[in-house]
């Protein structure tokens, strides 16, 4: 898949750094956008925010509603140019 590329619909797992915490997040029905290399957008409409996640991180899932893991899709090998 090509940057840029929407998916709608993905069930999506990580974890936010906040000050003094860390926010376990788990959404069921959120947008997804490859935004660059290891990088995505993931849009919460009822927050009205998107939040941007590299896909190197420990602890990310992204699954469509078809099975796909756009995290292993998306994910690119280091020292790629």
């Amino acid at each position: 898949m090509a940057y840029g590329d929407v998916v709608s619909g993905c069930s999506v797992f990580f974890r936010e750094w906040l000050p003094h915490w860390v926010n376990v997040q788990r959404r069921k029905s959120v947008a997804v956008e490859h935004v660059g290399r290891n990088r995505v957008l993931i849009h919460l409409p009822k927050k009205g925010l998107a939040v941007r996640k590299s896909l190197t991180a420990k602890t990310i899932e992204i699954v469509t509603r078809d099975g796909r893991d756009l995290v292993a899709e998306w994910r690119e090998p280091p020292g790629r140019d």
